[in-house]
């Protein structure tokens, strides 16, 4: 039997209905979180809290949205700042990339040293206590330089610095202006201090805390 033209425009009709319906269905393709580790810099977009993002501007060119619900209020106040993040990286066939990130680093400047960590004081010296990257054993810095006085407003609070290492022997000659030499019973690396910013007291919310950083002015 033939079929008339309307029945097969209406057949035409029911399988494009249904292709489409098949294509729109189909869930995109996420990819499998892999560990990842990932150099740039921390950029903030959005004004508004209900719209920041934390971003990571790869050295590449690449962004990475960050996934930080933990280290979100520190992540915010090291807007500009260079570092390595380390967690998992995810995304889907679309170029949207995702890096939950678990911990992180800061980038030194080149011949330099830097540290995130709980500024402490032992008999007249400031400590940095940083964080143990990955689980390891915490390192600890012996903070000098012409920064060290306002530094010690802030023992207790989390922050991030940015220096130079010294030797033994320019250790002692700079503890002469800084309080003293260093205590032999701790093992720590000597540092110059030539940057510093402010992350937050321990048990005080981070994000309301503002961003402070305090440059070397007498460079």
């Amino acid at each position: 039997m033939l079929l008339s033209s309307a029945s097969i425009r209406a057949a035409l009709v029911i399988s494009l209905l249904v292709t489409c319906l098949s294509c729109a269905s189909a869930p995109p393709e996420y990819s499998v979180p892999i560990p990842a580790e990932t150099a740039g810099t921390i950029r903030v977009s959005g004004s508004h809290p209900y719209e920041r993002q934390l971003v990571l501007e790869g050295e590449d060119g690449d962004y990475w949205l960050l996934l930080a619900p933990a280290l979100e209020g520190e992540l915010l106040l090291l807007d500009g700042q260079r570092v390595v993040v380390h967690g998992m990286q995810g995304g889907d066939p679309s170029g949207h990339r995702e890096l939950a990130v678990e911990w992180y680093e800061l980038i030194a400047q080149p011949g330099g040293v830097a540290g995130v960590g709980t500024l402490g004081s032992h008999q007249g010296t400031l400590v940095l206590r940083c964080d143990p990257p990955g689980g390891e054993t915490a390192e600890r810095m012996f903070l000098e330089g012409p920064l060290r006085e306002s530094l010690g407003h802030f023992v207790g609070y989390r922050i991030w610095i940015r220096g130079e290492r010294i030797d033994a022997g320019e250790s002692a000659a700079a503890s002469d202006d800084t309080a003293g030499a260093l205590p032999a019973i701790f093992e720590g690396l000597p540092v110059i201090v030539r940057e510093y910013g402010v992350l937050g007291p321990p048990t005080a919310p981070l994000r309301d805390v503002p961003h402070s950083t305090y440059p070397d002015s007498s460079r």
